[in-house]
């Protein structure tokens, strides 16, 4: 047993998540007289399990995802611990160790909910919680022929965002009748239905999985009316639900969470709770942001004294889809029963607003597509204003809810996790700095949206990725050399080959360029195949994509060495048009899958799915003739 230090104050926290990280630098920030022991059950540096989606999809490294601790002589942590048993004044790890401390804080957070489904501990299912969750559905990504993903919340569509970005089959299904039905009322998510349709995804709601297909391995799942979908991977998004094991084995009173009053107190003497894993007035707040506002006014608590209680506040939540901005505010969705619904649709249908309301005073709002006022709703949202009926008829007809827009004020917060204003990051802009600097954007990333607003004009616009200029370049020396050999667009006019033919007339220069042909086609077919087999794992799926093309851009370049596109005749000829048709349509299909993850319509997914058809097909006879025109060489 370890007694507490005689003068100074022994605080353990235990949960090394974004909130208990929070609490930990906001507390060694405000005092240097309390001794702060952090406990972590993962073996890994705290990182933030929010920004798992965006890992997954890409947007995020995991070095961007680490959280930073303070360099403190008096924080000590424990990764890789796991606290079995909390009392009023100690707790217990699993290795048996007795530790006392003056207070302790429980930020435990939540786990994925799992529904009971027969047979869902086979291979291939999965949930998204954990970085190793992320690591293992990362490798799956490229492997994936066809990704179910089960549940249509906030998370379950980011993941199905991003298991769909190396064009692998993803079906989304949802048990409500509409998507987000917990931050959108039923029109608002049509438009969200749609965006997702458009992306490739298969949206099917009111239905849920009753059974797994498989004998240790996922092989299908059956859904609520008999149907039957094949497919390979299945991600658990139904979720969460609050850790409560050591609170309940220490006595203290949980509901749906550990329940804490106003100073975020538990019933037991000096434990504390904060985050995901607390109720309070009977609400489980699921949200990263009223978490780390908790953990900053238990901090103040702690060092200052203070008697500031916690209030409940109103949370913007903002995503992208395809570049279309999403908002929710304060009650929307199936769970709130308003008395009144306002909505608004531009004469585009490209923008849909709606406010819903309670005794005439607006209880909630949500938005597809801008909103310049969506911060003036926030507010009248959070005290609950009461609406005159000019301005419900203003917002019918026009879709603003007062007069006139004053746009966002600098005492706005635009992040709610960091608590960032507007205001700060007008200033940070002014000053050249980045806007990370304020830490804006880097927990949930909700705000990312809106933080371009305060972006520096100067600021570089990004690279572009560089598939489509490669993908052009082959398309452009394809069609040369198809002009050059097929009539009406025969260039022989203006083009002798005679004068080139020392190039492939010599015996040593022939084999030197036809075997590298055939290596760099052997290459490429393998680095095609790296999504079937999953066996090639040195570079990314996108990197290899990049590559595939290169490879086949120098092919062309050696086959003019090779051959000139002197005269064929019989198989040679075939097999010289073979190749050039692979070619050109897999610089199509280069140029398509580029364009479709820059924006979606139907014209450029069709265009793709019939160049990919015709990249494989076209291919099909290439190792048939490829071996007469080598058994030609070198028998005859």
């Amino acid at each position: 047993m370890t007694p507490a230090a005689k003068g100074r104050e022994r605080i353990a926290v235990v949960g090394a998540g974004p909130v208990g990280v929070h609490f930990v630098c906001e507390l060694l920030s405000l005092s240097s007289k309390v001794d702060v022991h952090l406990f972590g059950d993962e073996q890994h540096a705290p990182y933030n399990r929010v920004g798992l989606s965006e890992l997954l999809s890409g947007d995020k490294t995991l070095d961007q995802l680490h959280l930073e601790l303070p360099d403190s002589p008096h924080l000590t942590t424990y990764f890789g611990t796991r606290v079995a048993f909390i009392g009023d004044d100690m707790l217990v790890t699993e290795q048996g160790e007795m530790l006392m401390f003056n207070k302790i804080v429980l930020a435990v957070g939540s786990k994925a909910h799992i529904p009971h489904i027969p047979n869902l501990d086979v291979e291939g299912t999965f949930v998204l919680r954990t970085l190793k969750d992320a690591e293992q559905l990362i490798s799956r990504q490229i492997a994936s022929r066809h990704t179910v993903v089960l549940g249509g919340g906030l998370l379950g569509i980011e993941a199905a965002k991003a298991m769909r970005r190396f064009s692998t089959k993803v079906t989304l299904i949802h048990h409500s009748p509409w998507l987000m039905n917990h931050q959108l009322d039923e029109v608002g998510a049509s438009f969200l239905k749609r965006e997702l349709t458009d992306q490739g995804i298969d949206v099917r709601l009111r239905s849920s999985i009753q059974q797994i297909v498989g004998e240790g391995r996922l092989e299908a799942v059956r859904l609520r009316d008999q149907q039957t979908l094949d497919c390979d991977t299945l991600i658990i998004a139904t979720g969460i639900t609050p850790n409560l094991e050591l609170a309940k084995e220490a006595g203290i009173a949980v509901g749906r969470g550990i329940k804490i009053d106003e100073t975020l107190k538990t019933s037991a003497r000096n434990i504390y709770a904060i985050g995901e894993c607390a109720e309070f007035n009977d609400e489980v707040i699921g949200l990263l942001a009223p978490g780390l506002e908790q953990a900053s006014l238990l901090a103040r608590q702690f060092t200052q004294k203070e008697q500031a209680t916690y209030k409940r506040t109103s949370q913007v939540i903002q995503l992208k889809v395809l570049g279309k901005q999403i908002a929710s505010i304060g009650e929307m969705g199936n769970i709130s029963k308003p008395q009144q619904v306002v909505s608004y649709r531009d004469e585009q249908g490209l923008g849909y607003r709606v406010i819903q309301l309670k005794h005439n005073r607006i209880s909630g709002a949500a938005a597809i597509g801008p909103w310049d006022q969506i911060y003036e709703v926030k507010e009248a949202v959070e005290q609950q204003k009461k609406l005159s009926f000019w301005q419900l008829r203003r917002f019918k007809k026009t879709g603003f809810l007062f007069p006139q827009s004053q746009g966002i004020q600098d005492h706005h917060v635009i992040c709610n996790c960091k608590q960032v204003t507007a205001g700060e990051l007008r200033a940070c802009a002014a000053s050249g700095k980045a806007l990370d600097s304020t830490g804006a954007g880097s927990v949930c990333g909700s705000c990312v949206p809106l933080l371009a607003q305060f972006e520096d004009a100067s600021k570089p616009v990004p690279k572009q990725h560089d598939l489509p200029i490669v993908g052009i370049a082959l398309l452009s020396l394809s069609a040369l050399l198809s002009f050059v050999l097929l009539a009406p667009f025969s260039l022989s006019a203006y083009y002798d080959p005679s004068h080139i033919s020392h190039w492939w007339l010599s015996s040593d220069n022939k084999q030197i360029s036809g075997f590298s042909i055939l290596g760099l086609t052997v290459l490429g077919f393998l680095f095609s195949l790296r999504k079937r087999l999953n066996f090639l794992k040195i570079l990314s799926f996108k990197k290899l994509r990049f590559v595939h093309a290169g490879l086949s851009l120098l092919c062309l370049v050696i086959l003019f060495l090779h051959t000139g596109l002197a005269d064929f005749q019989g198989l040679n000829a075939w097999l010289l048009y073979t190749f050039l048709g692979v070619c050109v349509f897999g610089a199509v299909t280069s140029v398509m899958a580029d364009l479709e993850m820059r924006q979606v319509n139907v014209t450029t997914k069709a265009i793709k799915r019939f160049s990919v058809l015709a990249h494989v097909i076209s291919f099909w006879p290439m190792p048939v003739l490829l071996g007469f025109h080598i058994l030609s060489v070198y028998w005859f």
